[in-house]
Parts: C-alpha cells; structure tokens; sequence
C-alpha cells in the first residue's frame, strides 16, 4: 500500500510538470523526497525537474545530497555537471563529468560534453 501510494504520488507529480503546473509538481516532489530522503530515485526526479525549471542552485543541492549517499551515481554526476556548467562552474563541470565517463565510459554524450568543456576553457 505505501509503494503504491508513493508511485500515485509521483505520477501526480509528473502529471502537474507535464501540464506545465511547474510550481505544483515541484510541490509535491518536494514533498515526497522529503517524506522519502533514501528513496534516491525521488530525489533525482526532482533535480531533473528543477534542472528543467532553470533553478539550479537548488537542482545542485539535491544532487550533491544524492552524491553524499551513493558516489556512483552517474546519472547524478552528469546532471550536476550540467548544473555547473549553466552555472558556468566549469572546473566543478569537468569534474563531474569526469567522474560521470569513469563510472560510463561507453556514455558518448559525456565525451561530447567534455570535450565541450575543454575547449571552452
């Protein structure tokens, strides 16, 4: 009952962020992480939503948050990453994408990305 309940949750969620009910989706993503911190899987969902609402401050709080509890992540390694570079952090970039191609070395968007980075600096 309680995945369950979770599940119809975050499908709300993404309903509100498909319908463009931004303020409404990252309410109740917030919500949700903060009901269910462990569950990284939420957490990662609402840094991509606030990624894709340009609030990256916030977007690289939670990413660094999931960082803390799970080092491999890559897919919060690119993200925080592409955090960085809108925030044009790119050292912090390079980093995080570094460590992103470590943990997906066959990811070629990472390498594009890197290769980005490396020649805008």
């Amino acid at each position: 009952q309680v995945e369950r309940d979770r599940r119809n949750f975050m499908l709300a969620a993404e309903e509100f962020l498909d319908y463009a009910l931004i303020d409404e989706g990252l309410e109740l993503l917030h919500a949700l992480y903060e009901a269910h911190p462990t569950h990284l899987s939420y957490a990662l969902f609402l840094a991509e939503s606030l990624f894709d609402d340009h609030q990256f401050d916030e977007c690289a709080d939670v990413l660094r948050t999931i960082l803390e509890a799970d080092p491999e992540m890559a897919e919060a390694h690119k993200l925080l990453g592409e955090c960085l570079e809108m925030k044009d952090d790119l050292p912090g970039a390079l980093d995080h994408f570094r460590k992103a191609a470590d943990l997906l070395p066959n990811d070629a968007e990472i390498w594009i990305v890197l290769g980005r980075i490396h020649t805008a600096m």
